[in-house]
């Protein structure tokens, strides 16, 4: 079957892309963040979410049977990044309708919604009603089946990130209200499987999904708690304090400000099933809570992440122009070419190692994370807490596999922008600063083993910004050579064994 995947970067499309090309499916994709799809899925055809509206988006529609429509960030409801998705899907939808009208044919929308994305008394709150982005998508007349979920829980999802944050920093719990909501958390493997089994139902409308129990959030935490053999006490408070809430999860969770207030909406808005019949007819059976945290569990420390939320997470950096967003999928540009011939702040470094080139990259692709960075790694965290304070990502992103990077991964306040095994790593800075920032990393073959060249990037903007720079100088320049001397000694132990 021919498919358009629109949000294949998304935490689910990210997991669902390869189960139907498993499946044998020919895909094409639609992201915001194109360059990652594309290295990600080489054997797909991949379009920028710019292409929206265009006739690249008009044949990809012409040419699929089915289109899938699904989430690829987190958005808050009645925030911009909310409206600017509705606006999306209503051009989805258009551009299917005026498919089938031109050759007679009825393909069908399978949207994955969200369960508790609106306000009581608003038209989405109602059981059985489509979302505003489901609403937007059937506008045109496209046909339309929309699953809407309850919180996912997964390796990688912000509904489990949420909870095990909360649950392994703290003995003691101090829960408002809210906390008392209910929800029927669903496995993200159960969610794959619903929409993999609506490709062989035709069916359209509103179909609520959940997991096996009804539980509050409260329960949620308990059940992680004991699946990590731990035991915790709650202390109930009898206010709701979402916005309260919002800054403490934000502080304590890789959830940042807005994000965190957007599940709690959810969950005090309402995400349990309301109409669990309509589901029957796909034949899925939902685990339990339990054994959802315990497949999470074992995925995370296993290193066997798929996805993770915050794969498309926008760092809100004032001030910065952002490159993240590629028009369309193919080589990232240098620092150099991106800047369009404006002045680079520059720091080389570089040594030479006894260790073949595979053995030196090897060292740098393992650097941030839970195992912190070669030189300087409390002046880093001290960093990330300053970034936290100004409502940036601070260190809290962690790194999804801990063993190699791919393109488009976080790595603490650094995405992902070249792998290029064992030649070239390149880190684009996603911390709030005046300016632009790389960190990248060069390894070439030498003589006696490898050649290792360290090289910081920076697009000062304005006159904050050559401040910026050489203000931190006096920190910048120890941390960055001892960076180089610490992996060079790191790849030669590895080289001989030790």
């Amino acid at each position: 079957m021919r498919i358009l995947v629109v949000g294949a970067g998304g935490y689910v499309g990210g997991r669902l892309v390869p189960r139907l090309l498993e499946a044998g499916h020919e895909l094409t994709l639609v992201s915001r963040n194109a360059q990652l799809v594309a290295s990600r899925f080489p054997e797909t055809s991949v379009l920028a979410a710019s292409a929206f509206g265009q006739p690249a988006l008009e044949g990809a529609a012409a040419r699929a049977e089915s289109v899938f429509v699904l989430p690829e960030r987190l958005v808050r409801h009645g925030s911009r990044s909310c409206s600017e998705e509705i606006t999306a899907a209503r051009v989805v939808g258009d551009v299917v309708a005026a498919a089938d009208r031109a050759d007679g044919g009825r393909r069908r929308i399978i949207h994955l919604g969200r369960m508790g994305d609106a306000p009581a008394g608003t038209p989405a709150s109602r059981p059985g009603a489509s979302s505003d982005v489901g609403a937007a998508l059937t506008a045109a007349g496209a046909a339309t089946l929309e699953l809407r979920a309850s919180l996912i829980v997964g390796s990688g999802s912000a509904a489990f990130d949420m909870v095990r944050k909360l649950a392994d920093q703290f003995p003691i719990w101090i829960t408002p209200t809210w906390v008392d909501a209910q929800s029927q958390p669903i496995a993200i493997r159960d969610v794959l499987a619903y929409l993999l089994a609506a490709l062989d139902v035709d069916e359209t409308g509103v179909v609520e999904i959940g997991g096996r129990e009804v539980l509050t959030f409260g329960d949620m935490l308990t059940v992680y708690t004991h699946a990590r053999g731990r035991q915790v006490r709650r202390i109930r408070v009898p206010v709701a304090a979402p916005r309260l809430s919002d800054a403490w999860v934000s502080l304590v969770t890789p959830l940042p400000a807005g994000l965190a207030r957007s599940m709690i909406d959810r969950l005090m808005q309402g995400t349990v099933v309301r109409e669990p019949y309509s589901a029957h007819m796909f034949d899925v059976r939902p685990m339990g809570y339990a054994d959802a945290v315990r497949l999470a569990l074992e995925r995370t420390s296993e290193n066997r992440v798929e996805t993770t939320w915050y794969d498309t997470f926008d760092s809100p950096r004032k001030g910065a122009r952002d490159t993240s967003q590629a028009t369309e999928p193919g080589p990232v540009p240098s620092p150099e070419a991106v800047v369009g011939g404006r002045r680079l702040l520059i720091d080389r470094r570089t040594a030479d190692v006894v260790a073949s080139p595979d053995r030196v990259f090897a060292v740098i692709e393992r650097v941030g994370g839970p195992a912190g960075w070669p030189a300087g790694n409390i002046f880093w965290r001290i960093r990330g807490v300053m970034d936290r304070m100004v409502g940036g990502v601070g260190m809290r992103l962690g790194r999804r596999d801990q063993e190699h990077l791919r393109v488009g991964d976080a790595l603490d306040f650094w995405r992902v922008e070249i792998v290029d095994r064992p030649r070239r790593l390149r880190l684009r800075a996603e911390m709030r600063v005046p300016g632009l920032a790389w960190l990248q990393y060069d390894v070439e073959p030498t003589a006696a083993g490898s050649r290792l060249v360290q090289t910081a990037y920076f697009d000062p903007h304005g006159v904050s910004g050559y401040a910026y720079w050489y203000l931190l100088l006096p920190v910048h320049i120890p941390i960055f050579a001892q960076t180089v001397r610490v992996l060079a000694r790191r790849a030669q132990a590895k080289s001989r064994g030790l």
